[in-house]
């Protein structure tokens, strides 16, 4: 496979696990993969290079899919990427690549040259290539192949979509509410059961040790390889149980494989117009994949928070919190438990807004409300006219407050459930809801944000972008950082580290500029090209338009 004329190697790498603070851990071994015969020699011609090319204890090779396979140690990775990231007849493709790239660049210290291979366009992401086939095709919402809504774009799912094979078995992931110690959940996941070892953490082969089990390999440990390549870290990788090898060179096959069939995506939406260029690149691929990287190193680099001021924010951020139970429990919509009591809730908002002559805030009734509706109102007719006489006194009493509550309950599924969002609450004007609202904001703030923010305070904030959601922008989750929250001293709290300070940019509505030069690239000529060149302010000559009123 060649794309824009350079032979295609795909690459991956195993690591230890990262976790808060630690976005880019040890790496372990580095697996490459191609299919050409020119780039197989290209390989090994490097590997004569390093010196490791006949040493097994560093460098494993096979096929597979009538291509070759390497899987070479760190040592070995470390002495041979420089050839490969240096070499312009190559292209190199990875999935979700900036965080092999990333550990590549932290082990090698080759940064410069990852951005210079991205700016030829000499790089390929496969993930990117998929989210901008979806977007391009209008399945960023719902994968009509695999029948799922909200689309995800992981190597087990691409491959899953394009080539029909399920790699999901050996995709464990270690949860969220782990990322701070994910090692003790992995120990404790998946210790052996066929033995008593511990987990393997020395350098060399447990077998060397007289450690025997056909289960975990040695390694006190058995299940997904991916979770636990630490323990191979200075094993020689021809002395690797042959589960661990074969997942880790699995990865770099497959993502060649997903990357041939994303070359023959059809046409999207039966417009004719191919979103793969002559030379296999998708549309867009290149400027994505530099943008993925280079905000994926902003959220290695992590940010830091200032301990004082963390203090400070948090404590408030309680004391607010706890205010509001106490207001909600006084007014009756919060339990003593500390728990809402909605109904209530409702009911005062209802009250409130109604006392005050304005609508009632409702959410739009969905098609499932409507048909609960309908149901309830034919159980409505039912249950006037059953036969009372047939019927305990304890049961007439349950009928009779079934048919009184019915036409409230009928009322509310077609109008839509009344809102009760932080924001409803402080605009009802009633004092306890008010108070309530706001303190809510902050229990979120506790919540979502106050581990966060401690941790600041001792290492990076790591996080990760999620390029290309939706709306063709960026997400940022894992804390999401893209969007803090402007209230309550959170944004306060972050600060530069030594030597370095924060710099704010905003561009004077550069996405409307992008449109215009975009329809200038096109040949479309510009409207909004010459609004611009005379200072026009495009927000007040829209809402002109809008309202039909002079500025």
């Amino acid at each position: 496979m060649k794309i824009n004329g350079r032979g295609v190697i795909t690459f991956d790498c195993e690591s230890h696990l990262g976790r808060r603070g630690l976005a880019l851990p040890p790496m372990v071994c580095l697996q490459l993969y191609t299919d050409e015969a020119a780039e197989a020699r290209t390989v090994e011609e490097a590997l004569i290079l390093t010196g490791f090319v006949d040493d097994e204890a560093h460098v494993l090779r096979g096929t597979s899919h009538g291509g070759a396979w390497w899987l070479l140690s760190s040592r070995a990775a470390r002495a041979l990427w420089p050839s490969l990231i240096r070499d312009d007849t190559l292209h190199l493709v990875a999935h979700s690549a900036p965080y092999d790239l990333g550990l590549m660049a932290n082990e090698t210290g080759l940064v410069d040259e990852v951005f210079d291979r991205l700016e030829k366009g000499a790089i390929s992401d496969t993930m990117i290539r998929e989210r901008l086939l979806a977007i391009a095709a209008g399945h960023q919402d719902f994968d009509p192949i695999l029948r799922k809504p909200d689309p995800r774009h992981s190597l087990a799912d691409v491959v899953k979509r394009r080539l029909g094979v399920d790699i999901t078995g050996d995709k464990m992931k270690t949860p969220k509410e782990h990322k701070h110690d994910p090692w003790k959940w992995v120990v404790s996941k998946l210790k052996c059961s066929s033995c008593d070892l511990a987990p393997w953490l020395g350098v060399g082969h447990p077998t060397a040790a007289g450690l025997e089990c056909d289960e975990c390999d040695g390694f006190g440990l058995a299940g997904p390889w991916r979770l636990r390549y630490c323990q191979l870290q200075g094993v020689p990788v021809n002395e690797w149980p042959d589960r661990a090898v074969n997942y880790a060179v699995d990865d770099a096959v497959w993502t060649h494989l997903a990357c041939e069939a994303q070359l023959d995506a059809p046409a999207p939406r039966d417009t004719g117009v191919d979103v793969i260029e002559p030379g296999g690149l998708v549309v867009d691929e290149v400027n994505q994949v530099r943008f993925f990287w280079s905000v994926s190193l902003m959220a290695t680099w992590g940010m830091r928070t200032d301990p004082y001021r963390v203090g400070l924010v948090v404590a408030d951020w309680t004391a607010r919190a706890e205010k509001a139970i106490a207001v909600g429990q006084a007014a009756g919509f919060v339990r003593p438990n500390g728990t809402e009591n909605r109904a209530a809730m409702c009911e005062q908002v209802a009250a409130a807004y109604t006392a005050a002559g304005r609508q009632v805030p409702r959410g739009e009734a969905t098609p499932k409300m409507l048909e609960k509706a309908a149901n309830l109102e034919a159980d409505l007719t039912t249950w006037r006219s059953a036969d009372r006489e047939r019927l305990t006194p304890a049961a007439v009493r349950k009928l009779e407050k079934k048919i009184a509550d019915a036409p409230t309950k009928i009322i509310t599924l077609r109008a839509g459930n009344i809102k009760y969002s932080n924001e409803v609450l402080e605009d009802s004007g009633v004092k306890a809801l008010v108070e309530y609202g706001d303190g809510k904001t902050y229990r979120g703030h506790l919540s979502k944000y106050a581990d966060t923010l401690k941790i600041g305070t001792t290492r990076p904030i790591t996080s990760r972008p999620n390029p290309l959601v939706i709306t063709g922008r960026c997400g940022w989750t894992d804390p999401p950082l893209h969007q803090p929250p402007r209230k309550g001293g959170y944004r306060e709290c972050h600060t530069p580290r030594p030597l370095h300070v924060y710099m704010s940019a905003d561009y004077d509505t550069i996405e409307i500029c992008s449109l215009a030069q975009v329809h200038i690239d096109w040949g479309l000529g510009s409207t909004l090209r010459d609004k611009i060149a005379a200072g026009v302010d495009l927000h007040v000559d829209l809402a002109v338009d809008v309202y039909g009123k002079p500025a």
